[in-house]
């Protein structure tokens, strides 16, 4: 009968949640520079790698070594195929080669300058640091001796894209997310320990705890061997989803091992797949864009005024009021062939509102005293509506004129729209019903945790 699981009696020799914060900001780092997927900056880093540092670091040490971007990062993909990485690296300097986690940003920066300093020595031809953004020379990186490396470098570099885009949420970062995905990946371990000849699947918590545990490549071989009897081999090549599959059912048969063992059920929310990256389907927004979906607050400045076809028989003081939720005007003029009018010059117009809350511009003619417009049935009416028009101002302003519709009295204002603040953008979700639209529990799984709004806009 097999041991009952206990965490404890899983050695592991590593702080594994400090290397997985290690490793995010490091693949972040990566998935800045495209070039190191695919292409001629892959083939002349394998190069560097397999050529220049490793027997660099066989003959003075790695530990408080910092290698350039570029090779760190055939180092670390290499290092996730143990098995792999031990055969080649005896293969190619006699001895495996360790690899040692910094404590920190500083003291990955501090590494550097050593490096490069033995590097020089060395190499005085050679660059220490290469420019990502330029295509190498392509005579440098045809014109080396074939490789010793029995893995497929490249195939697993392009690999790793997609497992970045699975772990880079904020919630892998989360100290409470990451001792669980510790104690995740333990339960893996013990289900390896009491079914040797299964393939397991894991989800993506324990995935990233896992390999932070084999870029300590000396420690992972250590602990592993002892409680497994072997090395712990890693296979990320198995990627096929589809029914019937490799990955399909081995994770089908790693879910009823799991359940059955410690009754639990095994996806966990926001460790689960969630679909390959976007690559480059995500439109990057422009500034302009951004601001086109922003909440504005606006100015809205009144610079002329109309209203025509005043009846012939009408002569005494007319009074235009125009208002909004934040203030009015008054406007008061004899007619004058049948129209009026009026204009300014000045900055702010006839009258500037503050438009925040409101929607609409409401304007009203009425007959008018001498001190104030009377109120009474007034003669023209019409609310303009302006939240099309505000909402659609691009960030240098807009000018516009706006008319009156099925009125005997076309009232026409010219307008200026002169952005003030940008708001926010606000995101709401569309509540239906679970009948109507449900997730299945793969589909929640995936999803990390949503804050919702009392009004359902998420933050």
């Amino acid at each position: 009968m097999a041991e009952k699981f206990k965490p404890k009696k899983i050695h592991i020799s590593a702080d594994l949640i400090k290397a997985a914060k290690y490793q995010l900001g490091f693949l972040k780092e990566v998935d800045k520079h495209p070039t190191l997927y695919e292409g001629p900056h892959v083939d002349n880093a394998i190069r560097r790698y397999e050529k220049l540092w490793l027997p660099l670091v066989a003959r003075v040490g790695s530990k408080g070594m910092s290698p350039p971007l570029d090779i760190h990062w055939v180092w670390h993909v290499h290092m996730l195929a143990p098995l792999h990485y031990e055969t080649d690296c005896h293969n190619i300097v006699g001895t495996m080669i360790d690899h040692h986690i910094p404590d920190n940003m500083s003291a990955f920066q501090k590494g550097l300058q050593p490096a490069q300093n033995h590097w020089e020595r060395e190499y005085p031809s050679e660059p220490f640091h290469v420019n990502l953004t330029s295509p190498p020379p392509s005579k440098v990186v045809e014109a080396h001796p074939a490789s010793k490396i029995s893995y497929d470098l490249r195939s697993a570099i392009s690999r790793q894209r997609m497992f970045f885009y699975q772990v880079s949420l904020p919630h892998f970062r989360d100290d409470n997310f990451l001792k669980e995905a510790l104690l995740r990946y333990k339960m893996l371990l013990y289900l390896k320990k009491t079914n040797p000849d299964k393939f397991l699947v894991p989800c993506y918590d324990m995935d990233l705890i896992w390999h932070s545990h084999q870029i300590n490549p000396v420690i992972y071989k250590t602990d592993t061997e002892a409680l497994l009897g072997r090395t712990f081999n890693h296979d990320d090549s198995v990627n096929d989803r589809s029914p019937g599959s490799k990955l399909n059912t081995s994770d089908e048969r790693t879910r009823t091992i799991w359940k059955n063992t410690f009754g639990k059920e095994f996806p966990v929310s926001g460790a689960m797949f969630r679909g390959p990256p976007p690559a480059n389907t995500v439109h990057r927004m422009t500034r302009e864009e951004v601001f086109a979906i922003t909440v504005k607050r606006c100015n809205v400045i009144v610079e002329t005024a109309e209203v025509q076809n005043i009846p012939s028989d009408i002569h005494r003081q007319q009074c235009l009021k125009i208002k909004c939720k934040k203030g009015s005007v008054n406007l008061k003029q004899r007619p004058e062939g049948g129209r009026l009018f009026w204009s300014s010059e000045a900055p702010n117009g006839l009258k500037t509102f503050d438009w925040e809350k409101s929607t609409h511009l409401c304007t009203r003619v009425t007959e008018a005293s001498t001190f104030q417009c009377l109120a009474g049935e007034p003669v023209a009416r019409y609310d303009f509506d302006l939240r099309q028009a505000v909402h659609e101002v691009p960030e240098s302003g807009s000018q516009m004129v706006v008319t009156s519709e099925r009125t005997d009295l076309p009232i026409s204002l010219s307008l200026r729209i002169v952005p003030k603040e940008w708001g926010e953008v606000r995101l709401t979700t569309d509540f239906g019903t679970w009948t109507k639209s449900p997730l299945s529990a793969e589909f929640s799984a995936a999803l990390p945790p949503i804050v919702l709004g009392p009004d359902g806009a998420a933050y």
